[in-house]
């Protein structure tokens, strides 16, 4: 009997101190797509084909070469969730999505550099976010092509402690025609490596590549973006000591391309005012590779501020992107708002 009861014993201190004794397990850590700029994402995030900001460089720096001032633009951003209709509604930046530079160089091209994150998960269920810090060149080809490149260094940055770096770059392309604009971007996935990562272990990243293309056009003083992004999940994987935990994903709309549809147009009884909405959808998957497909609404609003004092020079821009509102119809919206706030000065 005494036996016996040893032998439970031992057993449960097995189980209990098992798990203690062995190292911590990776999980995968899940991201999301970020597009700074709040011009560009109040116009259904939008960017590759209407842009017309430093602000937005990292959407398409093939626009390094329109350029005829030099510009500096800053960016802050904030989320929040909303589960039910609240009496007061507050939110606080909680991180920079873009800091960037540029100049026209002679009369056919242009060179800049900028801090932006294409990547990030800082809320709801995750700390995570990845910086490129870039140089960009941009040169026209003829008078309507313009190609442009970046490249510089990724760095990953895991609850704020644990960082990796690797090789980033970026080719872009912009096409002006009479009747539109078209334009593409392609940044290829980086490899990263936490020595060690969160749970103790050799952790190596690889991030998915990302392509998008579009094109826009005036319709009288509205302008028009339709735009599409592809973002390949298949190619991205997450190994910790070799072995990938990565999940498999669900698939997204329309095998992985989202639309994004934007507009924009001036305020009539207030000059130098653009108002901006649009659509678009986006994945937003879970550790277990658990897509929750997005369908969200943008609004935006900006222009010149302080006329007489900065000279035309000074641009402020805010946007917003909403899943709350098209929760209302869509039930695997995950009711996160965001908003960007852009400053962007030509001196």
């Amino acid at each position: 009997m005494k036996d016996s009861r040893r032998f439970q014993i031992f057993f449960l201190a097995i189980i209990f101190f098992l798990p203690l004794a062995l190292p911590l397990q990776a999980i995968y850590r899940p991201f999301d797509i970020n597009r700074p700029g709040a011009r560009a994402h109040g116009a259904g995030g939008t960017g590759v084909s209407n842009i017309d900001s430093i602000g937005t460089l990292g959407m398409n720096p093939a626009y390094l070469a329109d350029i005829s001032n030099a510009s500096v633009a800053l960016g802050l951003d904030a989320q929040t969730r909303i589960q039910r209709v609240q009496t007061e509604f507050y939110v606080a930046p909680q991180f920079i999505p873009v800091l960037a530079w540029g100049s026209p160089l002679g009369n056919d091209g242009g060179v800049g550099l900028m801090i932006n994150s294409p990547m990030q998960r800082l809320f709801p269920d995750s700390e995570y976010i990845l910086y490129n810090v870039e140089a960009a060149y941009a040169h026209s080809i003829t008078r309507s092509l313009n190609v442009g490149v970046t490249a510089g260094a990724a760095v990953g940055i895991q609850a704020q402690i644990y960082y990796a770096t690797a090789f980033s770059w970026s080719i872009s392309a912009l096409y002006h025609h009479e009747q539109f604009n078209f334009g593409l971007l392609f940044r290829p996935g980086v490899t990263l490596e936490y020595n060690p990562y969160t749970s103790g272990s050799n952790v190596t990243e690889r991030t998915p590549d990302f392509f998008k293309f579009g094109v826009s056009r005036w319709f009288g003083k509205v302008q028009v973006a339709l735009e599409f992004e592809q973002v390949s999940w298949s190619s991205s994987s997450f190994q910790e000591n070799g072995v990938d935990v990565a999940p498999r994903f669900e698939p997204g709309f329309l095998g992985g391309i989202n639309p994004h549809l934007g507009f924009s147009f001036p305020i009539p009884r207030f000059p130098g005012l653009q108002f901006r909405t649009g659509v678009y959808t986006a994945d937003f998957y879970d550790f277990a590779g658990r897509n929750d497909r997005q369908i969200l609404w943008t609004l935006g609003l900006g222009g010149l501020a302080g006329e007489d004092f900065w000279g035309e020079r000074l641009r402020i821009d805010f946007s917003l992107v909403s899943s709350y509102i098209p929760s209302l119809f869509w039930k695997e919206a995950n009711q996160i708002e965001r908003l960007q706030m852009t400053f962007e000065f030509l001196y």
